[in-house]
């Protein structure tokens, strides 16, 4: 895993990450994945299709971002996660402590309220 600086550079290198061509601060194009996949990233992707009917967070996860984007834009978003925690595991030698569910939905729920409540103040002081 020295290969890699971090588990970013370690998700690139998979294809994991979102292909976004920007230039002058415009997106020109954006791909899920680039066309050739690396053998390895495959492995993840599978990893995460088969998350998806999974009763952990992992399974929540890829629900939430099957909603925001599709089918294979959640793959993506879910193998990209996996291989983090992989790299992260691999690396550093730990082994590695799931979330509960509920804690994780709890979380996650939180942050939606503390973002709505932002977005709702924002809109307040645009009225006035």
């Amino acid at each position: 895993m020295g290969k890699w600086e971090t588990a970013k550079h370690f998700v690139s290198w998979l294809n994991l990450c979102p292909n976004n061509k920007v230039s002058g601060g415009k997106l020109i194009s954006s791909t899920v994945m680039k066309k050739k996949p690396n053998p390895a990233s495959q492995a993840f992707r599978n990893a995460a299709n088969a998350v998806q009917r999974s009763d952990n967070w992992l399974g929540d996860y890829f629900r939430r971002m099957k909603a925001r984007g599709g089918n294979r834009y959640a793959i993506v978003a879910t193998a990209n996660k996996i291989a983090t925690i992989y790299y992260k595991m691999v690396s550093c030698q730990q082994e590695f402590k799931p979330v509960e569910l509920t804690s994780y939905q709890q979380k996650y729920k939180q942050a939606k309220i503390v973002y709505l409540e932002r977005k709702l103040s924002k809109l307040k002081k645009e009225a006035a």
